[in-house]
């Protein structure tokens, strides 16, 4: 849910509109008996933002009760800051966590020092070392402060905790997203959240099929190219960013960014195709960008081809190398009847679906 409403000024006076709507989601929601299971907080300026959010209404009154992500990405729309509100009605249980590394964490340490003890975090935390069968399935974030820099040193450093663990990464039912990102920890450059789905959630694997491209590939480098799971009252599918043979060994100065942004979308499809899904099934999109010079053509065709969908664009880096627009989505096939219905309360354009939800609130 995209709720946007140009405001200049300072920091706080944009948090106490997004408070205002943020709370008028949730009372619709509690309506439905939905609860909250994440929400990720993308700021523009988290070194100078973090304190004064933590001194919010929006932060005492909602996102300190929930499991709440705090990320620096800047919103390309000139937002000072976004919300990802997810809620579920779903029985299934799911657990959300952010890690983030402070004070002995990062003392005297480098970026494969830091990545070493985040991921020691992360297999304790998710019970990684314990029969891989168990562990259920993994919607991965790891934000990387300088990709360009550092990516090296945290991928050798996930392999040398997984190794130590016995993790065999290929094994597990884990879909990831490496992107650059900062924390509001002077000096901190990797952090990581991931979503768990266990209980009754039950992987799905689609059959093999040889529509599409065949030979996209994780632009994490590993993990799922897509992640479904079945959480008894309905199908998720997360899709996290994929690199596409075209932009192999391209020259990306010469990539057309809105060619390419659609071959994305049309992959995605192929890709929900084989779990029974199409692009009508997609809640949320959220897109990473380079270079925000062509912010406009990335947001303009998600707007038109996708005009009821929610979408934010932030500024990060991507891990598959320099490419110059990476996207991930979430889908979901519901059961009820109302799914797909819509209507307009107040400024709120409201979706009322079933399973998981996505509201962006943005605001300058």
């Amino acid at each position: 849910m995209l709720f946007c409403r140009p405001l200049q000024g300072k920091f706080l006076g944009a948090a106490v509109h997004i408070y205002m709507k943020t709370g008028d989601y949730v009372d619709m929601e509690n309506l439905e008996n939905r609860h909250i299971v994440y929400v990720k907080v993308f700021l523009s300026d988290i070194r100078n933002q973090y304190a004064a959010l933590l001194e919010s209404q929006l932060w005492h009154d909602y996102l300190s009760h929930v499991p709440c992500s705090v990320v620096g990405q800047a919103p390309l729309d000139g937002s000072k800051v976004s919300l990802l509100v997810c809620t579920s009605d779903a029985s299934s249980a799911s657990s959300f966590c952010s890690l983030r590394l402070c004070g002995t964490d990062l003392a005297g340490k480098d970026a494969y020092g830091q990545a070493v003890a985040l991921f020691e975090k992360f297999v304790g935390s998710a019970h990684l070392a314990d029969d891989a069968s168990g562990v259920g399935c993994l919607r991965v974030w790891l934000y990387v402060a300088d990709t360009d820099g550092c990516l090296d040193a945290v991928e050798k450093a996930r392999d040398d905790v997984f190794g130590r663990h016995g993790i065999d990464a290929g094994k597990l039912r884990m879909a990831v997203t490496v992107v650059g990102g900062v924390t509001h920890a002077d000096g901190a450059v990797v952090a990581l959240d991931y979503l768990s789905f266990g209980g009754d959630a039950k992987a799905v694997v689609p059959p093999c099929s040889d529509e599409g491209s065949a030979k996209d590939v994780s632009a994490a480098g590993y993990g799922c190219i897509d992640l479904g799971v079945d959480l008894g009252s309905g199908l998720r599918v997360d899709i996290p960013p994929f690199v596409l043979p075209s932009a192999t060994d391209a020259d990306m100065s010469q990539l057309d960014v809105r060619q390419y942004t659609g071959q994305i979308l049309g992959d995605m499809g192929v890709r929900l195709k084989r779990y029974g899904l199409t692009m009508n099934h997609v809640s949320c999109f959220v897109a990473y960008r380079r270079d925000f010079s062509d912010y406009t053509d990335v947001d303009r065709l998600l707007s038109m081809a996708f005009p009821y969908v929610p979408h934010v664009i932030v500024c990060a880096d991507g891990a598959g190398g320099c490419l110059p627009v990476m996207i991930e989505c979430v889908a979901e096939r519901l059961p009820r009847l109302t799914r797909g219905l819509s209507v307009m309360y107040s400024d709120i354009y409201v979706c009322h679906n079933v399973c998981i939800y996505g509201i962006f609130v943005n605001n300058q």
